[in-house]
């Protein structure tokens, strides 16, 4: 869809919810985003990895290492066209 439908999307964000539509809630988002990140430490430990996705999930994915909750997405600076910002490992 257009991006027109931002807004409104966001705003179920900020819930927590899910859309009419099927869009998943940033929690699930996250959960799912998680799951992949664990899974590429797992496989290349002590390696650097490039993760190059969308916008909001990768928006989702920084609430993990900012310590917020994922609906507060958008509270975090966006991330821009190409930007590459370097996390530490989520390793426990």
């Amino acid at each position: 869809m257009s991006a027109k439908h931002y807004e409104k999307i966001w705003q179920l964000d900020d819930n927590d919810q899910q859309s009419d539509d099927g869009v998943e809630s940033p929690g699930a988002v996250l959960q799912r985003g998680l799951q992949v990140l664990k899974s590429l430490e797992k496989r290349y430990q002590n390696q650097v990895v490039l993760l190059v996705s969308h916008g909001d999930l990768l928006q989702i994915l920084s609430t993990a290492f900012a310590g917020k909750p994922p609906e507060k997405h958008c509270s975090l600076p966006h991330h821009q066209t190409a930007e590459i910002k370097y996390m530490l490992s989520l390793a426990e």
